[in-house]
């Protein structure tokens, strides 16, 4: 309701989105209203125009008259916001401001709504009568909204009221009476054609030349230069009347504008003389004020006056040519004048060129001779026409004339003439007429009488009831077969109502289809109903009504076609009741000869059952037409012959064959009759049963099948009646409910022995069963999940679907599936899904999925604890991740889920910043994700918590730092003792050198000396061998 108030409350106020170039309009309006504000400031020079004319009075009155009134209250909104804010500027009090800018804003409007309110939305000022409204509103409106701006002043003590209302009345009449119509004539350029009318605009432009002369004369003149030849302001009245005749009301507006600003800016309004007296420069201003103007107004009347006039005979001109070119072109019609002379002379001043088409003569002869036109009219009419006149002359009323007219080609046409007088000013009377050739609409009258006539006979004559009633129901016309069908005198009949004559029982009834036949469509069906005579009694009637509407389109009324169907119901009856009689004898019958059992008389139908000719089974015995079963033929006669002695009739079925040796059933109903002609006989009625033992064995194998069926149907299968009693079960039922069909039986789908849980396990109450509810709801009831609770506490999980059953005797049938296994696999999925996610926790692990295009991200739980985000704001978008991503880790972000989308996976470590400002370190996966075409449609991959792990490898890197500076300084000391040890080390190894190199010489020395000792060795055995001495 609060919604639909603010919809009304727009729609009264115009509220609407406002258009694009709305907005353009008012926002310069507003920049030229600020401007008009701010003037005196801007230019102070001005100020002169200020004090004279003020122009935001005329601007803002223009402006309204040039928006659409939608736009009315924006502009006089941002008025009044831009007129405070440009007071404010210059340090005027804020109180003095909101009182002014009220007054002006009121002033406005008010103008606005007058003008529009008097002469029409389409302002322009081209007539007296929006000139007038112009005028009002400057001198009355201005007036009363004077009132608010003295007002202010005096409370503000800034001046006396009436000193400061005579001055706002004034200055503000001046800028509505010279700016607004400036303003507005010259706001559309649409009419104006400078290729078509350059002539106008020199001669314009020459006026305005000689107006600023001369209106610089009269107001820029000094003392010593006053004589009698001096230019007055006077003078430019009549320069005034030649622009509103030639120029029009723009060349009036632009006129008084410029007028205006040469007088106020004229030296001779700030001192002495001026062309218009005064002493004191308040008192010329005064009456400078005052001329302006009654020149605008004379002006502005003038050129609206002229406007006018010459609008007025523009159209004069065109109605007249309309009016010819209709009376040239009227089908079949002609458009004349005809004048009585003061002698009594009957001549024609106008004749339109359908005169030669209708009469056969021309236009110019008729003019010439009106004889000519007269002698065509039959002697008996023209005496018609002439005492027309007459009448129509002595009581000034219309002429109008039906006569016949013998063409010159000796056609007989009927005219008919119709012509309405006028007195002349010089006394004369003047027919303005028109002549139609009606001949074959009086050929379609005569036509339609004839038809008229003949229908009318045949409406009376109808043996159907016809009657006419309004749209209240009384009757309005009906035909003597109506009348005498009710027992009514004509003067009864019409005083009642069809609600009537109608028993009360039907009257909703026909209401209702008036409702939803007749208004809708037009007509009804044809329906049946019951009419009370004048006696009481009540008769069936049949009734077709259709709906009569009038020229308008509005429900007239409606007519009826009445038939009394008394004697067609008392023959249905009587059919109906043959009817009865046939059904029974329809089938096929026989007489037999009770004592030699043979066929005496046969329908057709009986005939036909048996495949024979007529007559073709008269004399032959009962028995050739049995077939033999476990019986002969005979022994099945006889047997029915037996029972048919001892108790008169017999019933049953029976194997026959036809003629052609085919076999067939049929149920025979055999009894005794005395026939008056054959005796005592044998009644056979026959039927043929072919077809019900065929479906009957068809049924009973369909029978088999769905026991068996329902017997190894792998689903538990119940059926209930509509009480809930269960009627039968599949032994998939027995074995699911650990019930024996016996067992079943003794219980209802909704009673107190079942124990139901729900998926969470809690109790599921009996009027939620998925059974009860169908039969309750009349509608199938799908994939409901329950668990049974059996006797030892274990749970057989099923899933039901239940259904009404229409049969009779039967309610609902329940079919289930045992889902026991299903329900522990997604027991273990759901506790494998909790350890798996207890492992992603542990590991500080996530899982995620891209849909490249929805551009939605999908998360496992652990992401929003990995990137630090609230589950309850959901998963961030793409976009979203960069404000939590570190700034330098963006771009490899992006890059490579772009380089992932073309199927490159990527494994990369990225910071993420969060809220408390931490930075958490993330080891983040992702794979392209392919569909059934091939074509990458997500990504999807794991992100890990690593910032543990990068702490430690921190503290890992300290470590080993530490350890690099205790090696290296180890190292150092370890050099240090090194060095003293090379030092000891060279003492004692360059001993041992040469130690090493004595030990070498010693060993040198020994082997020379064993070499020496060897040859001393060989020189001593030759000498002991040798004479020859010693050789050493």
């Amino acid at each position: 309701m609060k919604k639909q108030g603010e919809i009304e409350m727009m729609k009264k106020w115009n509220f609407s989105p406002i258009p694009f170039w709305d907005i353009i309009k008012v926002a310069f309006f507003v920049a030229v209203y600020f401007i008009a504000f701010q003037i005196a400031y801007l230019f102070p020079d001005a100020q002169n125009i200020l004090l004279a004319i003020w122009p935001a009075s005329g601007i803002g009155l223009a402006a309204l008259l040039l928006s659409p009134r939608r736009l009315w209250f924006v502009i006089l909104a941002s008025f009044f916001i831009v007129g405070n804010i440009s007071n404010l500027m210059i340090d005027r009090p804020l109180f003095n401001s909101i009182g002014f800018m009220i007054a002006n804003v009121i002033e406005s409007y008010a103008c606005a709504w007058v003008i529009v309110r008097w002469c029409g939305e389409d302002i322009r000022f081209n007539t007296v009568k929006e000139i007038s409204a112009l005028i009002f509103g400057a001198i009355v409106v201005n007036a009363v909204t004077a009132v608010i701006g003295g007002g202010t002043a005096w409370i503000a003590s800034i001046s006396p009221f009436w000193s400061f209302w005579t001055f706002w009345w004034i200055a503000d009449g001046l800028g509505i009476l010279i700016l607004a119509p400036l303003i507005v004539v010259w706001a559309s350029f649409r009419d104006i054609s400078i290729r078509d009318n350059w002539k106008i605009g020199l001669e314009a432009g020459i006026f305005m030349a000689i107006w600023y002369k001369i209106s610089h004369l009269s107001f820029h003149v000094q003392a010593s230069d006053i004589d009698p030849f001096t230019a007055r302001p006077y003078l430019l009245i009549a320069l005034l009347a030649y622009a509103a005749i030639r120029l029009g009301q723009r060349g009036v507006t632009l006129s008084i504008a410029i007028l205006s600003v040469i007088a106020i800016t004229s030296e001779a309004i700030s001192t002495s003389p001026s062309p218009l007296g005064g002493q004191t420069m308040n008192y010329r201003l005064l009456l400078l004020q005052l001329f302006l103007s009654c020149i605008a107004i004379t002006g502005y009347i003038l050129a609206a006056s002229y406007s006018e006039s010459r609008s007025a005979e523009r159209l004069s001109r065109e109605e007249q040519s309309r009016i010819r070119a209709l009376g040239d072109n009227l089908p079949d019609g002609m458009v004349y004048q005809v004048v009585h002379e003061k002698d009594g002379s009957m001549r024609f001043l106008y004749l339109s060129a359908g005169i030669e088409k209708l009469d056969g003569i021309s236009a110019k002869e008729g003019l010439r001779d009106p004889s000519k036109i007269y002698n065509l009219y039959l002697e008996e009419d023209r005496k018609m026409i002439a005492a027309a006149e007459e009448i129509s002359l002595r009581e000034m009323r219309t002429f109008n004339v039906v006569a016949r007219l013998h063409r010159p080609d000796g056609q007989l046409r009927w005219m008919q003439l119709s012509a309405s007088p006028r007195r002349l000013e010089d006394g004369r009377i003047l027919w303005d007429g028109i002549q139609m050739d009606i001949t074959e609409r009086k050929k379609a009258e005569e036509a339609l009488q004839a038809s008229e006539k003949k229908y009318r006979k045949l409406y009376e004559s109808m043996m159907d009831g016809y009657a006419y009633v309004s749209m209240d129901g009384i009757v309005q016309e009906y035909n003597e077969s109506f009348r005498n069908m009710l027992g009514y005198t004509s003067l009864e009949l019409k005083n009642m109502t069809y609600e009537d004559i109608t028993p009360e029982k039907w009257h909703e009834f026909e209401q209702k289809i008036i409702r939803e036949q007749i208004l809708i469509r037009g007509y009804s069906d044809i329906y049946e109903k019951e009419y009370r005579k004048k006696n009481g009694t009540i008769f069936p009637v049949e009734i077709r009504t259709f709906l009569i509407r009038n020229e308008t389109g509005e429900n007239e009324g409606m007519w009826a076609v009445v038939r009394d169907i008394t004697e067609r119901r008392r023959s249905e009856e009587e059919a109906r009741l043959n009817s009865l009689i046939f059904k029974n004898v329809s089938e096929g019958i026989s007489l037999l000869g009770m004592e030699d059992g043979k066929i005496k008389h046969t329908n057709s139908m009986f005939e036909k059952i048996f495949g024979y000719e007529p007559g073709e089974m008269i004399g032959k015995e009962i028995s050739n037409l049995n077939a033999p079963t476990d019986k002969t033929p005979l022994e099945t006669e006889m047997e029915i012959m037996d029972i048919l002695r001892k108790s008169g009739e017999w019933h049953g079925e029976v194997k026959n064959i036809r003629k052609d040796g085919t076999p067939f059933w049929s149920y025979a109903n055999v009894s005794i009759f005395d026939h008056p002609q054959y005796g005592k006989v044998v009644v056979n009625v026959h039927t043929d049963i072919t077809e019900r033992k065929r479906i009957q064995e068809e049924l009973q194998i369909a029978h088999i099948k769905y026991k068996t069926l329902f017997s190894a149907f792998p689903l538990g299968i119940t059926v209930a009646d509509r009480t809930g009693k269960i009627l039968e079960s599949n032994p998939m039922a027995e074995r699911l409910l650990s019930l024996s069909l016996e067992e079943q039986h003794q219980r209802k789908i909704d009673g107190k022995e079942w124990t139901i849980v729900k998926p969470d396990r809690t109790p599921l109450q009996a009027q939620d069963y998925a059974s009860v509810r169908a039969l309750r709801e009349n509608r199938m009831v799908e994939n409901m999940e329950m668990g049974i609770v059996k006797a030892h506490g274990e749970i057989t999980w099923i899933n039901v679907n239940a259904a009404p059953l229409p049969l009779e005797g039967y309610g609902v049938v329940i079919t289930y599936n045992d889902i026991t296994q299903r329900k522990k696999a997604e027991a273990e999925l759901h506790l494998l899904n909790q350890t798996l996610e207890a492992a992603q926790s542990m590991a500080k692990v996530g899982y995620w999925s891209y849909n490249m295009r929805t551009d939605i991200f999908t998360w496992s739980e652990q992401m929003f604890v990995i990137f630090g985000v609230n589950p309850g704001s959901g998963v961030l978008h793409y976009d979203e991740h960069r404000k939590i991503l570190h700034p330098d880790d963006w771009k490899l972000f992006d890059t490579s889920v772009q380089e992932c989308k073309k199927g490159k996976p990527y494994n990369i470590v990225i910071r993420l910043i969060f809220p408390d400002k931490s930075i958490h370190y993330i080891n983040t996966q992702g794979l392209p994700g392919y569909n059934e075409k091939g074509e990458i449609s997500e990504l999807f991959g794991t992100s890990q918590d690593i910032t543990e792990h990068k702490k430690n490898e921190e503290e890992l890197r300290k470590h080993r730092e530490h350890l690099e500076e205790l090696v290296k300084e180890r190292t150092a000391q370890l050099n240090q003792k090194n060095e003293e040890l090379e030092q000891f080390n060279r003492f004692f190894v360059g001993r041992e050198l040469r130690m090493i190199q004595l030990k070498e010489q010693i060993a040198g020395l020994e082997k020379k000396i064993a070499e020496l000792e060897k040859k001393n060795e060989d020189i001593k055995e030759p000498r002991l061998n040798s004479k020859e001495g010693n050789h050493i």
